[in-house]
């Protein structure tokens, strides 16, 4: 029985252990929405979040993407992702707004 079924059932659950289980067009998803959530807080405040609350408000605002698009993962298995994605998203940003440099 795949990891995906609900026992006795033989109906999907789409309940997911990680974000490595998703499909690629789940997963491309979500990289999108994390990276219009962290530029939207660039763009709106004029600096990169820091504090553990500004990362946990935008963590708080994928997690309610991905539930809106019925992906079934665990919250915590996306705060990991979010976190595992700091310095690739902090990259993407100062290419497309080079005065990050003079913020940070």
């Amino acid at each position: 029985m795949a990891k995906n079924q609900a026992k006795g059932k033989n109906q999907p659950t789409n309940q997911y252990n990680s974000i490595s289980e998703l499909d690629t067009k789940q997963k491309s998803d979500i990289a999108v929405w994390l990276y219009e959530i962290y530029r939207e807080y660039y763009v709106q405040n004029h600096a990169i979040p820091t504090e553990p609350d500004q990362h946990d408000a935008l963590i708080r605002k994928l997690i309610q993407k991905v539930k809106q698009a019925k992906i079934r993962i665990p919250d915590k298995q996306i705060q990991l992702y979010y976190n595992s994605k700091q310095s690739p998203l902090l990259k993407r940003l100062k290419k497309e707004f080079p005065d990050i440099a003079n913020h940070e």
